[in-house]
């Protein structure tokens, strides 16, 4: 492309498939299996904090391919790169990240590395995922849930938001652990012209917003204020080299009358169940 912007001549696409196939690719994949391995070795036995993610290869739901990448949220380590195929998913694209999220924590578990926390977006499927595991805790990027939820968010404070915009900084129930009142200090003076009116129409609409149950649902997800920004640049990045419009399948065949490479597809035999009555 580069070239063809400069108006400069290229060699030939056999040449260049050639080149890639024989030279390219295997220096790739080598450098990346050694790096692989030793971005292991330093965190054998060491509990880590990771963030996941999933790229298809297509917008919207109709993706052949999901490349899932785990990083280590504290150092931006690209620790596991899962591919896998919508065939594998029973060819429903949405299932391709519950699949490909599973093998990457068992590739880093082999490794004997310890993930102490994940942090995903708020898929459903990997959420209900971690209800059968006892140590290892789960986040959701706060960027994509709730931008303005802070550190130390309870379910109590986030209800008291109600009673704060109306100048209520007390009230009469609480939850049992956090006292029925603001945790803020001493207002100044003049602070009430900025409240908002009860049951007002500004008032009712923050109300829905705040008692929206499935986000008070997900407000423990966000305790921890984690991020997968990191991650994200790097998968915006990817997207230079393999964009989104194409499928990169596994699978090539070579027409020496055309001179290059084409996808084909890969068929697998059918099953054929026998029942009886």
């Amino acid at each position: 492309m580069m070239f063809r912007f400069m108006n400069m001549g290229m060699c030939h696409l056999a040449l260049y498939n050639y080149c890639q196939r024989t030279y390219t690719f295997p220096a790739i994949e080598l450098h990346w299996k050694q790096l692989h391995t030793e971005l292991l070795l330093v965190r054998k036995g060491k509990s880590v904090i990771i963030s996941g993610d999933g790229r298809n290869d297509s917008p919207g739901h109709c993706a052949q391919y999901c490349t899932y990448t785990v990083m280590d949220y504290n150092t931006g380590d690209i620790l596991d790169v899962q591919v896998v195929d919508k065939r594998e998913a029973e060819f429903k694209s949405t299932n391709m990240e519950k699949i490909a999220f599973p093998r990457s924590l068992e590739a880093l578990s082999n490794s004997d590395v310890k993930v102490e926390e994940v942090v995903t977006d708020a898929h459903p499927q990997i959420k209900a995922y971690f209800k059968g595991l006892e140590d290892t805790s789960h986040s959701f990027d706060v960027w994509h849930g709730a931008k303005n939820i802070g550190k130390k968010l309870s379910e109590a404070n986030w209800r008291g938001i109600l009673h704060h915009v109306v100048g209520q900084h007390e009230w009469a129930l609480g939850n049992g652990v956090s006292p029925a009142c603001c945790q803020h200090g001493a207002l100044q003076d003049g602070s009430r012209e900025k409240e908002i009116e009860p049951d007002s129409p500004a008032h009712i609409a923050l109300t829905d917003i705040v008692l929206d149950m499935n986000l008070i649902r997900n407000i423990p997800y966000y305790t921890q204020f984690r991020q997968t920004s990191a991650l994200e640049n790097f998968q915006s990045h990817v997207l230079v080299y393999a964009a989104k419009r194409f499928a990169y399948g596994f699978t090539r065949n070579f027409s020496k009358s055309a001179g290059r490479w084409t996808c084909v597809p890969v068929m697998e035999k059918k099953v054929i169940s026998t029942f009886r009555n």
